[in-house]
């Protein structure tokens, strides 16, 4: 199983079509991988994006998504995903999956700002525990 990073920036979600068109290629890429998808939508552009997917469906289904141990949510800013590729991103998450996700997040943080850090830089990592490991208490 691989771990695939996909970044979509403004442009790709542009339109309801181009929102679909990038749902189609998370669903293409997702049977047998991990998947991080980061989407970067241009400055104060969520409230029409949020008309936009409304007009893909007035009532989105919802749904559950069973999260299980081991698996990891990164949230970025544009911040994040202009200065660094999503081989970075993927390779930085990747090299420790026991590491802290602060200091994880602070890492991802030092090396943009290495790079130009031209925006400001929001990290979120989120990591699902494996039950026993959880259940541990911290020394």
């Amino acid at each position: 199983m691989a771990l695939l990073v996909q970044k979509f920036g403004g442009s790709s979600v542009a339109d309801a079509e181009k929102i679909a068109n990038v749902a189609r290629r998370v669903a293409e890429c997702a049977p047998g991988n991990q998947l991080v998808v980061v989407v970067s939508a241009m400055g104060k552009t969520t409230d029409g994006l949020l008309t936009l997917a409304r007009q893909i469906s007035s009532a989105p289904d919802l749904r559950e998504m069973e999260f299980l141990p081991g698996d990891a949510f990164l949230f970025c800013s544009d911040g994040l995903t202009t200065m660094l590729s999503d081989e970075e991103i993927r390779d930085c998450v990747a090299v420790d999956e026991t590491k802290d996700a602060e200091a994880l997040c602070q890492d991802l943080v030092d090396l943009a700002n290495d790079k130009g850090g031209v925006d400001n830089i929001t990290v979120v990592i989120v990591r699902i525990p494996d039950a026993k490991a959880a259940a541990k208490p911290k020394k």
